[in-house]
C-alpha cells in the first residue's frame, strides 16, 4: 500500500521547491488521478546529551510501511579550535536541506555514513521490521566517553514486536574502526582519515551526527530519503 500524498499536502517540515521534487521523486499516477510522490518523514523527538555523547530519537509512524525501511546515520569529527564555526555552518546548511538533497548534502560537507558490525554496506543501517514501522518507539545512539570502560559505540532499540536490537557502530574508514576512545588517532602520519588536523591536547573530540529516514520506491527501485536531521548541540567525545 502506497499512501497518496500530493505536493501541496506534503508532511515534510520545511519548504521544498517543486523543481527539486520533480527531479528527485518518481511521479506515479494512482487512484487520486494526479501525479503523486512518495515522501519520507524524518524521525521525531530528538533528545541530545552532549556530554554523554548520546542521541535518542523516535521512529516516525507516519511513513508508508511499504516504502520506509529504517534509518541511516552520518557522522563528522571536528577539530576543537574550529568546531563552533564549522558546526554552525553545517547545521545551517543541513537544517534547511530538502529530502532530495540526500545523500549529497551531507557527504559534500565531510560527513561519512556510519557502518555497523556484521551489516556490510547494505542500507539502511537501522532496519525497522515491517511489523514495527507504524509504531513510535525510541532509538538510541550511544558513543562511549568513559576512558576507564572503553566500550564501543552502539545503536540500540527495543521494537514493539521483537527482541531488543543492538548494533556496534563502525567508523567509515578503509579499515573500519569502532567508536571508542582508544581507537582515535589524532596526530602523526597515521592520523585517521576521518579526523581533521588540530590540537587534541584537551582530549576533546567533537562530533556531529545526522539521522535520515531511508526507504525504496518499489515502482522505480530508487532509494528514498527524508530531510536530514542534524543533532544539536554537537557530541563531545574523548580521545585516550
Amino acid at each position: 500500500m502506497n499512501r497518496c500524498r500530493d505536493f501541496n499536502r506534503s508532511r515534510v517540515a520545511l519548504p521544498i521547491a517543486a523543481a527539486t521534487l520533480a527531479t528527485i521523486f518518481a511521479a506515479v499516477t494512482g487512484g487520486c488521478g494526479l501525479p503523486q510522490f512518495i515522501l519520507l518523514d524524518p524521525p521525531t523527538d530528538f533528545q541530545v546529551f552532549a556530554l554523554d555523547a548520546s542521541v535518542t530519537f523516535f521512529n516516525n509512524p507516519e511513513n508508508d510501511p511499504d516504502s520506509f525501511l529504517g534509518y541511516e546515520l552520518y557522522y563528522k569529527f571536528y577539530a576543537p579550535a574550529t568546531v563552533d564555526t564549522q558546526f554552525a555552518a553545517d547545521l545551517s546548511a543541513i537544517g534547511g536541506a530538502a529530502a532530495g538533497s540526500m545523500p549529497g548534502i551531507v557527504t559534500q560537507r565531510g560527513f561519512r555514513r556510519v557502518l555497523g558490525v556484521g551489516q556490510g554496506t547494505s542500507s539502511p543501517l537501522i532496519r525497522i521490521s515491517a511489523t514495527d514501522r507504524s509504531s513510535s518507539f525510541p532509538i538510541t545512539v550511544l558513543i562511549d566517553t568513559n576512558l576507564a570502560q572503553l566500550s564501543a559505540g552502539v545503536v540500540t532499540w527495543d521494537p514493539p514486536t521483537g527482541p531488543p536490537v543492538t548494533i556496534t557502530l563502525l567508523r567509515n574508514l578503509v579499515t573500519p574502526k569502532v567508536f571508542r576512545p582508544d581507537t582515535y588517532v589524532t596526530s602523526g602520519p597515521g592520523r585517521d582519515a576521518d579526523i581533521p588536523a588540530g590540537d587534541y591536547s584537551t582530549k576533546d573530540l567533537p562530533m556531529a551526527l545526522v539521522v535520515v529516514a531511508y526507504g525504496v520506491d518499489f515502482t522505480t527501485f530508487q532509494p528514498l530519503y527524508s530531510q536530514p536531521v542534524m543533532a544539536s548541540p554537537h557530541l563531545r567525545l574523548v580521545v585516550e
